[in-house]
């Protein structure tokens, strides 16, 4: 399956392990037509060479940041030191 997605300026918080996390909604449709939702976390290059081309893309609203949300994702997690919904 192929999906083509345009990013939206709505936010939505999603519950991830207790913990609301924003992510953004972005719409489009798949190979096949069918409309679709994707709830996006965070969009990075590949390559570090690519940062400011991509950033060049992005629309206005999602103004590229270097803030980072770090979220306890459960027992896989085994840094004492990561707190539950605290900045990174």
């Amino acid at each position: 399956m192929n999906i083509t997605l345009e990013p939206t300026p709505e936010l939505y918080d999603a519950p991830i392990n207790g913990v609301k996390v924003p992510v953004r909604i972005w719409v489009g449709y798949t190979s096949a037509g069918i409309p679709i939702e994707a709830y996006v976390l965070t969009i990075t290059p590949d390559n570090k060479l690519d940062a400011e081309r991509l950033a060049a893309e992005m629309p206005p609203f999602m103004v590229p940041s270097r803030h980072l949300f770090k979220v306890d994702l459960g027992s896989e997690n085994t840094d004492p030191t990561t707190t539950k919904g605290t900045d990174a």
